[in-house]
């Protein structure tokens, strides 16, 4: 997820000092000083930027793969390509810049197009893969210190080991190239978790150098001093994490008068890698990174307006009467080959909490979930006629699925935690509604802090 990027990357300073601050060795005496006029280089820096290069490399190893993992030959995920045994490389490049008040990357890897713009604690962020064609997503980045930062580490790996994924779905137990993905996160100043994308905020490319302490060994090449050094996880992040992680090897380019050139970082356990060459350029020349116009801002991007008023036939509903404290958590078209009817429906969805993917998704929860079909569809795909019964004076049925209702041509099938009274006086209370005014209950009633595609 982008949030989780930027928020990794906002909490460079605090993971990012510790993380690095374990390397060992000697230096050569005549360029003892290059780390330490680095260091004082980045300290009174007051722009960069910088282009960077990812190589993650896994292997896939069904023996590793934890209970739902395989895919539909039954041996290895269908994301994993090859066989068992097979490695993997993706290569992911990005490009950017940083001041003290704004910064922004521009990333091409396995994922796509993406780009985030930060000013302050306000994140940008649009890919060629979202729903929106472009434009940009917008949110604030919470604050976190470093103890939230281990107890969401040590949460995700708990998750991992516990129900397969890391909470949202991102990660799984056993996902190959976790533990050094993890490392090498933590070795550049951030947090992000498992993955080939560790584009975070470029400060963690400043507060990596800053963390170093004695490398292990110097060289020179003409006036570019290369210092090379091993990092070691610190021992609250590997708690947290639940295991040790494995070291990486550093190795920084320092110019004639202190500016870092670039700076590369390895971490590797057996086949499983991830090398990562970070170039820096036009330090202290200042950046103009442009805050996106209102007018490219998609301010609602849970939900896709063109879509929901684009399907055919069906008059979009909402109920008034719901309990005190629910919420719309979900509105989106579901395809017509992802029902059993075959035509292209419309998903509605509130409950006491913001728990939703999709529909099915809010069982275990207070809720309502509403799908809306053109009623031809409906009977063609069941004959049974609606008819004036316990909802009237609005005609229902009972479906394969549970209670459906007619509503002028637009079936609602429902299904919902509520019954007897509370769920007739639901029933009764469905009213015409616009992509508009769901787009506006969501903002002001469900929208996440921070929000995601």
């Amino acid at each position: 997820m982008w949030w989780r990027r930027a928020l990794a990357g906002g909490s460079a300073v605090v993971l990012g000092a510790a993380a690095l601050g374990a390397c060992s060795g000697s230096s050569s005496s005549d360029d003892a000083g290059a780390l330490t006029s680095a260091q004082a280089f980045v300290h009174d820096a007051s722009a960069f930027r910088f282009e960077s290069v990812v190589h993650a490399t896994y292997s896939t190893d069904p023996s590793e793969l934890g209970d739902g993992e395989t895919g539909s030959t039954g041996s290895i995920p269908e994301w994993a390509p090859g066989g068992p045994g097979s490695t993997t490389t993706d290569r992911t490049v990005a490009s950017g810049a940083w001041t003290p008040d704004a910064w922004q990357v521009v990333t091409d890897g396995p994922f796509g197009h993406e780009e985030i713009r930060t000013f302050g604690t306000t994140s940008y962020y649009r890919s060629d893969s979202d729903s929106g064609s472009g434009r940009w997503q917008v949110g604030e980045v919470p604050a976190m210190s470093r103890q939230d930062l281990l107890d969401e580490l040590e949460s995700t790996h708990d998750g991992m080991a516990t129900d397969g994924s890391g909470g949202d779905g991102s990660l799984s137990p056993s996902l190959p190239g976790d533990d050094v993905g993890v490392a090498a996160s933590v070795y550049l100043g951030g947090l992000t978790g498992p993955g080939s994308d560790l584009s975070t905020e470029p400060a963690g490319y400043l507060e990596a150098i800053t963390a170093l302490v004695t490398p292990a060994e110097t060289t020179r090449t003409g006036g570019t001093v290369t210092l090379t050094a091993e990092v070691t996880a610190p021992d609250d992040v590997e708690r947290a994490w639940g295991k040790p992680l494995p070291p990486g090897k550093v190795e920084l380019k320092v110019g004639t008068d202190g500016e870092p050139q670039s700076f590369t970082l390895r971490v590797a356990s057996g086949v499983d890698a991830f090398d990562i060459e970070v170039r820096y350029s036009d330090w202290n020349v200042p950046q103009d990174i442009v805050r996106p116009r209102d007018d490219e801002i998609d301010r609602t991007p849970w939900i896709d307006e063109e879509a929901l008023a684009a399907v055919p036939a069906v008059q979009l509903l909402r109920p008034t009467a719901l309990p005190a404290g629910w919420s719309l958590d979900y509105a989106d078209v579901i395809s017509a080959e992802d029902t059993a009817e075959g035509c292209e429906q419309v998903g509605l969805a509130w409950s006491t909490a913001i728990v939703a993917t999709g529909p099915s998704d809010v069982g275990a929860f207070d809720h309502v979930s509403l799908y809306l079909l053109p009623e031809a569809c409906a009977i063609r795909h069941d004959s049974t006629p609606f008819t004036v019964g316990p909802f009237a004076p609005i005609p229902s049925r009972e479906g394969e699925t549970g209670t459906e209702v007619l509503i002028g041509a637009t079936v609602v099938q429902i299904d919902s935690s509520l019954t007897g009274g509370q769920l007739a006086d639901l029933v009764r209370s469905l009213v015409p509604t616009d992509v508009a005014a769901l787009a506006e209950e969501a903002s002001q009633e469900s929208a996440p802090p921070l929000l995601t595609s």
